[in-house]
């Protein structure tokens, strides 16, 4: 069972497959680029191997690590008393317009039960 999907190239990249597929069609060119990827091992050198934890491999020493996680940390920390300050603000906001709702929830009940002829009269 075969199953279709789009993939958008850059006009570069169309232009490079074009020259290099010869008579073959896109579709089955690049079928056949795939399947060599998935079953020749020296091209999926960068898969990680089955069973093994895949882990972000990181070229810095600890010395440069850390001062860059404390820039980390400092940018999370004024982000999330950002946050803090949003959310406080957006609850005195609601508590102000829960303060300008009718004090009783009948006074708006009885200027719904005007009869029809009194419709005009306050």
């Amino acid at each position: 069972m075969r199953t279709t999907f789009s993939v958008r190239f850059d006009e570069e990249l169309t232009n490079k497959i074009d020259s290099t597929r010869g008579e073959k069609s896109r579709t089955n060119f690049i079928q056949d680029i795939l399947v060599k990827y998935f079953d020749e091992p020296h091209f999926n050198q960068h898969e990680p191997q089955s069973g093994a934890r895949s882990e972000p491999h990181v070229d810095l020493d600890e010395a440069e690590l850390v001062p860059i996680l404390k820039d980390e940390i400092d940018y999370l920390r004024k982000q999330n008393s950002e946050l803090i300050r949003l959310v406080n603000q957006e609850q005195v906001i609601h508590l102000h317009s829960v303060r300008q709702l009718p004090e009783k929830a009948s006074e708006a009940h009885e200027q719904k039960e005007k009869n029809w002829w009194q419709f005009w009269k306050k």
